[in-house]
């Protein structure tokens, strides 16, 4: 989410966009299995997580109790009292699991396309928060998207600035639980309608923008606003105070990455500052057309 990261919540408009790194998920039959066997792996090809259920999807054995469970709900909730027999699932990770780029969300898709349903609705059952990362794992494409009356729309939308070349990730290795800070925003008063309308004609001017300069200052009004609304301070005044340029945090503040617009010193800067991990926008971004940039 580049824009409209909490807000959302009450009708923001919010500009996303997708990953190249996803998850993939492979349904097979196995006559041996007598009910539903599900191994999920790393990046590397190392299993992390397997459960198996039995044909009315309770849990027999798990590696993980509290993910099982989880994953018990999301396929109930998508199978309804559908018995299963004889599957087997693997999924598998392009990123680090360290990484807040969309695990259970792309789990939520995939789950979804897999039974033929919304995914939208299928998250909306079990989970808090705007469902955006599940639009955009569901349609690889970026989009505008927003809550109106708690229902979500969005939009799929061309965005490929002409500057990305001076847009970079930094992961800070802070990942944040995005339902904790959903909850915590929900029990602060509800922002202005004013700072609403103010997020939302950020959101657009982000997408039409052509200029860096102007990008960056867009980038520090919506710190500024969004500062305000959760009551801490913006990631660049308490760690980044010299660096030339703007930074954003993205999705839950604090969190595990953020987005620098600068010079082509932007690397260097964030490793001296022993922040190594920075990539460029065209490593981890698909662009427009759903073509790898």
């Amino acid at each position: 989410m580049l824009s409209g990261e909490y807000a959302v919540l009450f009708g923001t408009l919010s500009l996303a966009i997708p990953t190249k790194q996803g998850q993939s998920l492979i349904v097979s039959s196995n006559e041996n299995i007598k009910g539903l066997a599900w191994s999920a792996y790393d990046m590397e090809g190392k299993e992390w997580f397997s459960v198996k259920f039995n044909p009315t999807l309770e849990i027999e054995k798990t590696s993980h109790p509290e993910k099982a469970l989880f994953l018990k709900t999301l396929l109930k909730d998508a199978l309804g009292d559908r018995m299963v027999e004889g599957i087997s699932v693997k999924t598998k990770l392009e990123f680090s699991r360290d990484w807040g780029f969309g695990s259970s969300s792309s789990l939520v898709s995939n789950i979804a396309q897999m039974s033929d349903i919304d995914p939208l609705k299928l998250f909306q059952k079990s989970q808090l928060g705007s469902g955006y990362d599940v639009a955009v794992a569901f349609e690889k494409k970026p989009l505008i998207f927003s809550l109106q009356n708690g229902k979500a729309e969005y939009e799929t939308v061309p965005f490929n600035p002409d500057f990305k070349e001076h847009l970079y990730f930094i992961y800070l290795g802070q990942k944040q639980s995005s339902s904790n800070e959903v909850k915590r925003f929900l029990e602060r008063e509800k922002p202005s309608q004013a700072d609403i309308d103010a997020l939302s004609q950020i959101t657009l001017a982000l997408l039409h923008c052509r200029d860096l300069a102007f990008f960056q200052d867009l980038m520090r009004k919506h710190e500024e606003i969004t500062a305000r609304l959760i009551q801490k301070e913006s990631i660049q005044k308490v760690l980044f105070s010299d660096f030339e340029g703007q930074i954003k945090s993205l999705g839950a503040w604090g969190g595990d990455f953020i987005l620098a617009a600068g010079n082509s010193d932007v690397p260097k800067y964030f490793m001296e500052k022993e922040y190594p991990e920075v990539y460029r926008y065209t490593e981890l971004i698909r662009n427009t057309d759903n073509q790898d940039l």
